[in-house]
């Protein structure tokens, strides 16, 4: 009785991100069986909890592919410089019981992010990221627009920015206040469509009323 064998062929053993900034990075790779017997991929595991990994699907039939996805996430745990990290598949097959993807990349922080003490809270979602990032490059661009969560109020801020950096120091209020961080997105995505201040700070008026009151600085 002949026996199959599973037998792995990775369209390649190493990504290499290149030059990057704290941005989440995704990289697709190409799997397959050469073998003669149904390979089975047991387990994924990273080095790293900055790298996450999933194939689809995870079990691949005699000359039959599979898609290996690899994310890094740089922002995640404030890395710079050199990075090399792993991404290990545990499979059924004799030959490639553990099989190894090299990650490497050179990352650059932004340079709202060098020499600060980041606390954790940024680093929740890209999208809160992202925002904090701008807010701290354009404060007083941002501090031309009122927040509407009701911040006002129950935070005596006095405008969007206040909701990120209030007299030099991050806040996190922001982190957890969708409202505030989708009209800092909004703001960037506006500002990147070339619309003037005064467009934008009426779309965000007519946008998020809705929510609350203004901060006093409403225009």
């Amino acid at each position: 009785m002949i026996v199959g064998v599973a037998q792995i062929l990775l369209s390649q053993d190493s990504l290499n991100f290149g030059r990057m900034g704290w941005n989440d990075t995704t990289a697709v790779m190409d799997l397959v069986n050469v073998g003669t017997d149904t390979l089975e991929i047991l387990g994924i595991s990273t080095s790293c909890g900055c790298t996450k990994a999933f194939i689809d699907p995870q079990r691949i039939p005699p000359g039959g592919h599979a898609i290996l996805t690899i994310t890094f996430s740089p922002a995640s745990h404030r890395i710079q410089g050199e990075v090399y990290r792993e991404v290990y598949l545990r499979t059924n097959s004799p030959s490639d019981s553990v099989i190894m993807v090299r990650v490497y990349a050179q990352v650059t922080p932004p340079s709202w992010a060098v020499n600060r003490a980041l606390p954790d809270y940024i680093f929740q979602t890209p999208s809160v990221q992202k925002a904090y990032g701008y807010v701290v490059e354009h404060q007083d661009e941002i501090a031309q627009f009122p927040c509407y969560c009701g911040c006002g109020s129950t935070d005596e801020h006095q405008n969007l920015a206040d909701c990120y950096v209030q007299h030099g120091e991050f806040q996190d209020h922001a982190s957890t206040c969708a409202v505030c961080v989708s009209e800092v997105l909004d703001i960037i995505r506006l500002h990147g469509q070339g619309e003037s201040l005064k467009r934008i700070q009426k779309y965000i008026q007519e946008t998020y009323r809705i929510y609350g009151n203004p901060t006093p600085n409403s225009p």
